[in-house]
């Protein structure tokens, strides 16, 4: 597996190793540790601006050189081969090249400097990365922890989508430990609101009639997320299954939360257009709002 991870600063880059520390990259996957140095905007007519720029420059050099060869002799340890880059530009365009030029199956990104902002709106270069990206991204963050755990945690979400479908082929490139417990979890829409919508109107028999056809659709999602549970099992991963009810970002949160979950593993479902443009969908707003790390998968056109 061909890896571009991304890192702006020490906090990131600690973040995001710990993170492949907890869930490595396969042995024989090729990572590329990248940092993009942005040049301060100063204007020109700046009393020493040359001479400032250049002593500023070679500074930030020097410590990038630095924070990329700690992060990589950290990566090594892992047996995967390493290789660092530190290039000046600006960060959403020139990330952008560098995806296109390496052609990496995976890009991972450190988290935004400050937690709560990033929560509200997940930092301008990761939203821009979800949302251009042709490869799937992975956003780190940090899982706090009183004792590392060697059982990785993961909520795999499926809506049994082509999109789902994908994420599902794209875990097991994870060199996830057989000790890893994932849940494999759907969330059906509004059902609970529209019955009582039934009961409100004076319509209990439509109200049971509905609570029938719900059943049905429990056993028949069962089903399926037994199918979906069956991929993960095969590399000796404890799997259950879960079916709540609700809106789909707002309960897989509460999922994540309540599971500690490490890593939330989601399709993109094709994001387009608009809402691509605003990160709309399911995977955006769980991908802004995660308490753990987050990997987008993106399908791959064939």
């Amino acid at each position: 597996m061909k890896v571009l991870l991304a890192i702006s600063e020490s906090r990131g880059a600690k973040v995001a190793a710990e993170f492949l520390e907890t869930i490595p990259l396969p042995h024989n996957s090729i990572v590329t540790v990248l940092h993009i140095v942005e040049l301060p905007r100063l204007a020109p007519q700046y009393p020493g601006y040359y001479r400032t720029l250049e002593s500023w420059c070679q500074q930030a050099f020097a410590d990038a050189n630095r924070l990329v060869t700690s992060v990589a002799t950290r990566l090594r340890g892992s047996g995967v081969r390493v290789q660092t880059r530190v290039v000046k530009g600006i960060p959403r365009r020139d990330l952008v090249k560098a995806i296109r030029r390496l052609r990496p199956g995976l890009v991972i990104l450190g988290p935004h400097t400050h937690p709560r902002v990033a929560r509200f709106f997940l930092g301008s270069v990761s939203e821009h990365m979800l949302s251009v990206a042709p490869c799937s991204v992975l956003i780190a963050r940090s899982r706090r922890r009183t004792v590392p755990s060697s059982k990785p945690r993961v909520l795999f979400a499926t809506d049994f989508s082509q999109d789902a479908d994908a994420a599902a082929t794209f875990l097991p490139r994870l060199n996830l430990p057989r000790s890893s417990r994932i849940t494999v979890a759907h969330v059906d829409e509004q059902v609970e609101e529209v019955m009582a919508r039934f009961v409100a109107k004076g319509r209990p028999d439509l109200h049971q009639a509905l609570a029938k056809a719900v059943r049905v659709r429990q056993r028949q999602l069962a089903r399926l997320l037994e199918r979906v549970g069956r991929r993960f099992v095969r590399h000796g991963w404890t799997v259950t299954p879960s079916i709540v009810n609700g809106y789909p970002a707002e309960q897989l949160l509460r999922l994540a939360t309540k599971q500690r979950a490490d890593l939330i593993v989601l399709g993109s479902r094709g994001l387009t257009g608009f809402k691509r443009m605003l990160l709309g969908g399911v995977s955006g707003k769980v991908a802004r709002h995660a308490p753990c790390s987050v990997l987008v998968v993106r399908r791959t056109p064939r």
